[in-house]
Formats: structure tokens, sequence, C-alpha cells
């Protein structure tokens, strides 16, 4: 238990994303997992985004979003999200836009005290 509600939201299709999840033994981290599939909207849409937080019951300032996709950082900054945004060789090519639109960068998870001053 976290206190905190953690929920899993990707563009992977679900049972491509469920046989992962399985497989890793990860559902006991996630209170759900959403797929673009599964609710019919994209991570470029700020009503994928809207959907959880009212599931969750959060509001953008105690949401915090770890991605490595340049729309959905940039969707979920204009919500008002916080966002960690992680390296991805996707990024590349947008790196200044993702920076300017994240509130933490990283290129990995590593450093763990970085990541708890993020959240607070």
């Amino acid at each position: 238990q976290t206190g905190h509600t953690i929920y899993l939201a990707s563009a992977t299709h679900y049972n491509v994303l469920s046989q992962a999840v399985e497989h890793f033994d990860l559902n006991k981290y996630f209170d759900f997992v959403i797929t673009e599939e599964i609710v019919g909207i994209s991570k470029r849409d700020p009503k994928i985004y809207e959907l959880c937080m009212e599931k969750a019951g959060s509001s953008p300032k105690t949401t915090f979003l770890f991605e490595d996709a340049n729309h959905a950082v940039k969707t979920a900054h204009n919500l008002g999200i916080n966002v960690c945004a992680l390296s991805d060789a996707s990024m590349i090519d947008h790196i200044d836009e993702v920076k300017a639109n994240s509130d933490l960068y990283v290129d990995d998870f590593k450093d763990l005290e970085l990541l708890k001053k993020f959240i607070g």
C-alpha cells in the first residue's frame, strides 16, 4: 500500500499489455489499468487523463504522470498534471518541447531520491 491510487494508462493493445502485466506480476502495483483501445480515447486527448483522475478521485495538482511519449507529456502538462518525462528514443527530435512540458526529465528511474522529491 502506497497511500496513492496508481494506474497504468497505455496505448498498447490491451491483450498485449495484460499479458505483460501478468507475466511480470505487476497487477499488485496498479489499482487499475486502462488502454486507449478499451476506453476509445487517445493519450493525445485530455479526456483520458480526466477519466483516470475521476476514477482515482484526484485532481491535476495531486496527479503525477510518468510518461515516455511526447504527445502525452504535452497533453498532461496542458491539464496542469505533474509530469515526469522518461527519456525515450521517440523523444529525440522533440527533446526541448518535452523538457519544456515536464516538471522533471529523467533518463531512468534509478535516482529514487529525485523521484521521491518530485512526488513530495
